[in-house]
């Protein structure tokens, strides 16, 4: 993957992806009737995606065996890595790929665990585990061992959690009460304790729908906001870490609705959506998947969501990833660009995660990524 993707299409690509406009909506914070629709071409039609490998994890060996996954974190010199068919445990490999260790087993003990949806890293070198299973948080302490557990009495839906300096987290999960049914943003306190829920400009998911509240989360870099992007509708919203909704809109996305995997033997897994979302430098970089123009080459082998083990080559056929530089002060959409191929999350600022699949065997793979011609 190493070369140059020009913003809107790509080089050595079947053919080449129109450029989409982008559609920017501003919804006031107070919910107001009143909508301002920004539409605007990408300002930086010239700008360029350069990827550059930096190194892969996993073998043919059941110690080293990776899946689909994106929980990856960065811890030192270390790569912490939890499997989506192992997930009491956690995988470490050096930085050079090399297989270390296993952490975890079932259980309800200290390192014990039912379920991980996530994993993340702080600045003091901490390592947060999220339990959905057990509904708790076990943090490690640096050298990996377990510091505390936490109990959560919220319910993680799936990826999303952000550690905070006060020993806070903000999660993406669900509440029970009838107040807060609906509401997918929540602070919980060192203890466990739910401080407090962060207003939505607007849900249409009730209960037994909590996918439709799923977001990706990144710290804001001024310390004390947060954004929130949804991953099916595209509304990117920041919050002030003490409760306010600073700023919402909408962008428009470059997928499809799902309604086009009718008849072509159903879908794989992951909906097209929202894949990750970062600040760099006061402009957004946010990550989404779509279809592939021949995507139907690929569903011969995709066919049930519920337990089908499929070759990442697959994914990697059907999906492809769209990268959007957004200037959230400007409400402009500087770039959009498209990169072949599986794209997960970022795992640290400007390097992205993928799956490859080398002779049937999965690889974790990451890349630099940086977008030449960028400027504010």
């Amino acid at each position: 993957m190493n070369g140059v993707l020009r913003a809107g299409g790509r080089e050595g690509w079947r053919g080449s992806v129109p450029l989409l406009l982008g559609v920017l909506a501003f919804l006031p914070v107070t919910g107001a009737a009143q909508e301002e629709v920004i539409r605007n071409a990408p300002t930086c039609s010239a700008c360029s995606v350069r990827m550059e490998r930096l190194g892969s994890f996993g073998d043919a060996d059941d110690e080293g065996w990776v899946d689909l996954t994106s929980r990856v974190v960065f811890l030192g010199e270390e790569v912490v890595v939890v499997n989506l068919t192992a997930r009491h445990q956690m995988m470490v490999f050096g930085r050079d790929g090399r297989f270390l260790r296993r952490m975890g087993r079932p259980g309800a003990g200290p390192g014990e665990f039912g379920v991980i949806n996530d994993i993340m890293t702080s600045a003091d070198g901490r390592l947060h585990v999220m339990d959905r299973g057990l509904g708790r948080m076990t943090v490690y302490a640096p050298g990996l061992t377990v510091e505390r557990v936490i109990p959560f009495s919220p319910r993680p839906i799936d990826i999303g959690f952000l550690p905070l300096d006060d020993g806070s987290y903000v999660v993406n999960a669900t509440v029970g009460s009838a107040d807060r049914i609906g509401f997918p943003l929540h602070r919980i306190g060192p203890d466990g304790e739910l401080l407090l829920t962060y207003p939505t400009p607007s849900t249409a998911a009730g209960p037994g729908d909590e996918f439709a509240l799923l977001t990706r989360l990144a710290m804001g870099e001024d310390g004390v906001s947060f954004w929130a992007t949804s991953t099916s509708g595209y509304r990117v919203d920041r919050f002030h870490l003490d409760g306010a909704l600073l700023e919402s809109f909408l962008v428009a996305p470059p997928w499809e609705r799902d309604e086009a995997w009718a008849g072509v033997g159903g879908p794989p897994p992951s909906p097209p959506g929202v894949m990750a979302v970062q600040e760099r430098d006061g402009l957004l970089w946010i990550v989404s998947r779509r279809r592939t123009p021949d995507y139907q080459a690929a569903t011969s082998r995709i066919r049930n969501m519920h337990g089908l083990v499929t070759q990442i080559d697959d994914y990697n056929r059907y999906f492809e990833s769209v990268l959007d530089i957004v200037d959230p002060r400007t409400r402009r959409l500087v770039s959009r660009s498209v990169i072949p191929g599986y794209l997960l999350r970022f795992v640290s600022p400007g390097v992205v995660l993928f799956h490859e699949e080398v002779k049937l065997v999965p690889r974790l793979v990451l890349y630099g990524i940086e977008v030449q011609g960028l400027t504010r």
